[in-house]
């Protein structure tokens, strides 16, 4: 078989589309079951009563309180920058470690995935939930929450682009 030059150019195209290669084939395998519904339970003016009274009781010196009540908020509105922060600050008032640790997680994820479009945001976030950082392992459950919100989100604006989870 006779050799057959290789121009540079081709090389360097041949390199430069495997990067989108590689993540075509990544997407197409993490995608997340399809016919799951979507959660419809979130209530922003319940989530933000809840924060009001979670803000109320770390400023009366009782974070155990503060921190019971900013997760329930979070449950109602998990996409909450705000409320990941008071926990936060609740959780360093207690010295809890570990809530520390998860809200300092979302509170960042959040502000840089809400720039994001809500399929790829959920996706981050299922990742997220299956493959934990060694640091915060106990996000599995808040992670698949905030999931299920950008799956949410997604749905309400009307023009869905991907499986529901």
């Amino acid at each position: 078989m006779p050799d057959t030059p290789v121009s540079r150019r081709g090389v360097l195209f041949a390199l430069g589309a495997l990067p989108l290669v590689l993540a075509v084939g990544a997407c197409s395998t993490s995608r997340p079951d399809r016919g799951a519904p979507v959660p419809t339970d979130f209530d922003n003016p319940r989530a933000r009563a809840l924060a009001d009274r979670a803000r109320a009781a770390l400023a009366a010196h009782n974070p155990d309180t503060a921190i019971a009540l900013a997760r329930e908020s979070l449950q109602a509105w998990p996409a909450s920058t705000q409320t990941w922060g008071l926990l936060r600050e609740a959780a360093t008032a207690a010295g809890r470690d570990e809530d520390r640790r998860l809200a300092t997680f979302f509170e960042g994820r959040i502000k840089d995935y809400e720039a994001m479009h809500p399929l790829q945001a959920r996706l981050a976030f299922l990742g997220a939930a299956r493959q934990p950082p060694a640091a915060t392992p106990s996000i599995g459950p808040w992670a698949e929450r905030l999931a299920g919100y950008f799956a949410w989100k997604d749905a309400r604006s009307g023009k869905q682009t991907g499986p529901l989870r």
